[in-house]
C-alpha cells in the first residue's frame, strides 16, 4: 500500500522479510528535507513493524465472514432493526413470511406483525429504543405474504443505543 502524504512525505506498507526467513508488515516513513531554494538536502526514514494490526485486520475479516455464514444460515428468522425499520433480514426470516425474493424497499417491521399483535409488539421495542431495557421476548403472529399468520417467539436485543442508524434492535425469530 502506498500513501501519498504531501510531496514531500511518503509512505508506504509492505512485507520485509527477517534475517531469520520470516516475514513481517512494516510502514515506510520517508521525510524530505529541503533547503531554503528547494534542492533536496537528505531523506529520514524510519520503519515500523506493523504486523499485529495486519494479523488484527485478518483475524477481524474472519470473524465476520464466520458471523455473517451463521447469520444467513441460520435455522432461525433474524432481522436487524432500526427505529422499526427492517435493516437486513436472513433468508429464513424471508422464508417464513413468503419472500425468498427479498423485502419491498418501503416495508418496516410494523407491516410484518399481525394488527392485533403490534400494540404489544411497538411497546416491547420502545422500551428497548429507549434503553429502559437491553432485551425482551414474546409471542406474536408474522403475516405471510400470501396473508395468513404464522404464531412466531420473537427476542429482541438492544445492538447499539448511539448507531449511525439511531437505536439498533436484533430480533431472532423462532
Amino acid at each position: 500500500r502506498q500513501k501519498l502524504a504531501s510531496e514531500d512525505r511518503w509512505s508506504y506498507e509492505y512485507r520485509l522479510r527477517r534475517a531469520n526467513g520470516s516475514y513481517a508488515w512494516v510502514a515506510d516513513h520517508l521525510h524530505a528535507i529541503r533547503d531554503d531554494n528547494g534542492a533536496l538536502i537528505e531523506v529520514i526514514g524510519s520503519l515500523t513493524d506493523v504486523s499485529d494490526r495486519y494479523a488484527a485486520e485478518a483475524a477481524f475479516r474472519e470473524s465476520e465472514a464466520r458471523v455473517q455464514v451463521a447469520f444467513e444460515q441460520a435455522a432461525v428468522g433474524m432481522v436487524h432493526l432500526a427505529d422499526g425499520a427492517i435493516v437486513r433480514p436472513n433468508r429464513r426470516l424471508l422464508e417464513l413470511v413468503g419472500s425468498v425474493e427479498g423485502l419491498p424497499d418501503a416495508i418496516d417491521w410494523r407491516q410484518l406483525t399481525h394488527p392485533e399483535d403490534r400494540d404489544r409488539d411497538e411497546a416491547l421495542l420502545k422500551t428497548l429504543y429507549e434503553g429502559a431495557s437491553a432485551a425482551g421476548s414474546l409471542d406474536k403472529r408474522l403475516l405471510h405474504r400470501d396473508q395468513r399468520t404464522i404464531w412466531v417467539h420473537v427476542t429482541y436485543s438492544l445492538v447499539n443505543a448511539q448507531g449511525a442508524l439511531g437505536p439498533s434492535v436484533f430480533a431472532v425469530v423462532e
